[in-house]
């Protein structure tokens, strides 16, 4: 029996079976880098000067801090989404796996740095995609880069149409400043809104946002009666300061229904200020962007922003970032600062450009410039960042919201879809109407004045009542009349005007003593009046501590009462609220913890039985007279209108 040969010695047959293996498993399959390039500044240093005119210095300053916010966003994508793949069979009939990266160069917020940057991006064959530099007036400085290459660039945050208009690869996720106020315009409609205003300054983006607003709202009835442009800046100048005044009081005289600020916030703020020095208010102030220092601005309440986005919207989830809230609450967790406008856009981009690469993948096989370019502008997405897609001229979809600062806050107004709980105040306040001025002629401060005046007051009436009945002998109850009618009278001062936490406690002692101190002493001149006609005694002949006592039992009633209302629910001042925006139609009222009712009713049963008793022995004065006399008619008179005021008074 013989015995088989075996393979060679010495040949690589393991080495020949891994290739067999790797080219078997592999054939036809590739991967595909698809790579999104930008120009950053993550390093800011000096900025050289000259730069180019048409860019805005506030811009420059503000670009560090607004890479650092794209960079972020940028990384939060990486982290949930850098390592997905798409498989598709390109135009050779291969298998290949796309795989979906960003890369940026550093600028140093060096503007002819950045222009280079995208000039080498634009050129680099391996780099599929562009995000465009932040801000318009910086994207508008380096376009020629892209432009020339053929290479696709889309915006996170530029809105000038500039960018759109006689451009072949220039895309933005920013509304369009064309169509900014667009979601403005059924808010004017249904508020009867007819003419619009506006104040811009001499910054692209800012301008452009207003100087094109006409061409959006004038189809609509609406009208563009004035504008007014004044200098950019951050910081004002005393000369800036001056032409912002100049630019109020000649919007003061057009009078426009909306006035609406295309600037920076210093501006806005400067505006209203000297709109409220002379005492004009719009009936709606709008900015052409969210500015968050106006948060910090109270006279900026009330001022409605035009915002892309905002974390409060209430949009449909998505499959990325789930809600707006969803979003704002992941991302904060994970840098420990709210997401803003441009870490929306920043975050949604490359959602964005990777949908259009899968879509021009599964095409045509390919991802040529002309088949990126056509599946981007077909993309159509709705997003936590709202809804995505492109006109056939590249222009934005994008719907912005109207939003207004409430007491620092920010809340979404329109369209309803998106709001919360908030509606539009419209016309908004004017300046007197959000003060609220205190109206009375004493406050707790000099209360203790008005007190011993008063008491001075009554002691002297006491004083003086007393001498009239040692020298010239006069009724008792005469004093006791006047002592109560000193005691209203005083009260008079209590009521001027708001109350305050003084005013209501010493206030229902001087009524309820006072009106019983009157109404005791009519009822003994009444009583004394009836024994003097039934028994034909002299009125000398009359005990004055029969009439002592009858009066201290009648005043002791009251005063028991008032111990019991103070120790129980101790009157306070409280502000009744009419109109939460306008304090300057609230009021103030004494109240206490449990309702008033219970004591107010004790007080005015105690004085009906007073007052009623008194009427009785007034009657039965004139049956036995045989007819009612004028004094007794005109006592009657008296006790029901006094009863009956005191009613109005406890209704009121």
């Amino acid at each position: 029996m013989r015995r088989g040969r075996g393979p060679p010695t010495g040949y690589p047959w393991g080495f020949i079976l891994v290739l067999l293996l790797f080219f078997g498993f592999s054939h036809g399959q590739r991967v595909q880098d698809v790579v999104i390039g930008l120009s950053l500044s993550m390093d800011p240093r000096t900025v050289p000067t000259p730069y180019p005119p048409t860019l805005d210095p506030t811009a420059v300053t503000q670009r560090g801090v607004l890479s650092q916010r794209v960079f972020n966003a940028l990384t939060f994508w990486r982290e949930r989404f850098g390592n997905d793949t798409y498989t598709y069979i390109d135009k050779n009939g291969e298998e290949t796996i796309m795989k979906v990266s960003w890369r940026y160069l550093e600028d140093h917020n060096n503007v002819t740095q950045m222009i280079e940057n995208y000039r080498i991006l634009s050129n680099d064959t391996s780099v599929t995609f562009l995000l465009g530099p932040i801000q318009t007036d910086f994207t508008l400085a380096a376009m020629d880069q892209w432009e020339n290459a053929g290479k696709i660039m889309l915006s996170t945050s530029s809105a000038s149409t500039d960018i759109i208009y006689r451009r072949s690869y220039s895309f933005s996720l920013a509304t369009p400043s064309s169509r900014i106020f667009l979601s403005a315009i059924p808010v004017w409609q249904s508020d009867g809104v007819k003419t619009v205003a506006y104040i811009t300054e001499t910054v692209v983006v800012l301008y452009s946002a207003c100087s094109e607003i006409a061409t959006g709202i004038e189809p609509h009835g609406l009208r563009v009666i004035g504008n007014y442009t004044v200098t950019a800046s951050t910081v004002l100048t005393p000369d800036q300061t001056a032409d912002n005044l100049k630019a109020i009081q000649y919007m003061s005289k057009l009078r426009p229904d909306v006035l609406i600020f295309c600037t920076y916030a210093p501006s806005v703020v400067a505006g209203l200020k000297h709109a409220q020095s002379i005492g004009w208010t719009p009936k709606a102030v709008y900015t052409s962007a969210t500015l968050p220092t106006l948060a910090t601005e109270p006279i900026a309440n009330f001022v409605n922003a035009i915002s892309p986005w905002t974390p409060t919207l209430r949009l449909p989830r998505d499959a990325y970032y789930g809600s707006p809230q969803g979003f704002n609450l992941t991302y904060f967790r994970r840098f420990n600062t709210a997401p803003d406008f441009y870490a929306a856009t920043g975050a949604i981009a490359p959602v964005v450009l990777t949908t259009a690469a899968r879509d021009c993948a599964d095409r045509t096989g390919d991802l040529t410039q002309q088949c990126l370019l056509d599946s981007l502008i077909n993309v159509k997405m709705e997003t936590f960042y709202g809804y995505i897609g492109f006109t056939l001229d590249r222009l934005s979809l994008h719907t912005t919201f109207v939003m207004q600062y409430i007491n620092g806050v920010l809340y979404p107004v329109y369209p309803l879809a998106v709001r919360g709980d908030r509606t539009l105040i419209f016309p908004i306040p004017t300046w007197v109407e959000r003060v609220y001025v205190k109206n009375n002629m004493f406050d707790d401060s000099n209360d203790i004045h008005i007190a011993a005046v008063a008491l001075v007051f009554l002691l002297v009436s006491v004083v003086l009542q007393v001498l009239v009945l040692v020298i010239w002998r006069r009724e008792l109850f005469l004093t006791f009349f006047l002592v109560g009618t000193a005691l209203l009278y005083l009260s008079v001062f209590t009521s001027m005007g708001d109350p305050t936490d003084s005013h209501c406690i010493t206030s229902p002692w001087l009524v309820h003593v006072g009106f019983v101190a009157i109404i005791s002493a009519l009822t003994l001149m009444a009583y004394r009046a009836k024994v003097i006609t039934s028994k034909n005694t002299p009125s000398a002949l009359i005990a004055r501590s029969r009439l002592l006592k009858a009066y201290s039992i009648m005043i002791s009633g009251v005063l028991l009462l008032l111990v019991l209302f103070s120790a129980v629910a101790p009157s306070r001042a409280i502000v009744i609220e009419n109109d939460p925006i306008r304090p300057a139609l609230n009021h103030v009222v004494c109240a206490n913890a449990i309702p008033q009712l219970v004591f107010y009713a004790l007080f005015v049963l105690y004085k009906a039985i007073i007052t009623i008793y008194a009427c009785f022995l007034a009657w039965r004065i004139g049956q036995v007279a045989g007819h009612l006399t004028r004094t007794i008619f005109a006592f009657t008179i008296l006790l029901f209108a006094m009863f009956i005021a005191e009613l109005s008074r406890i209704y009121n």
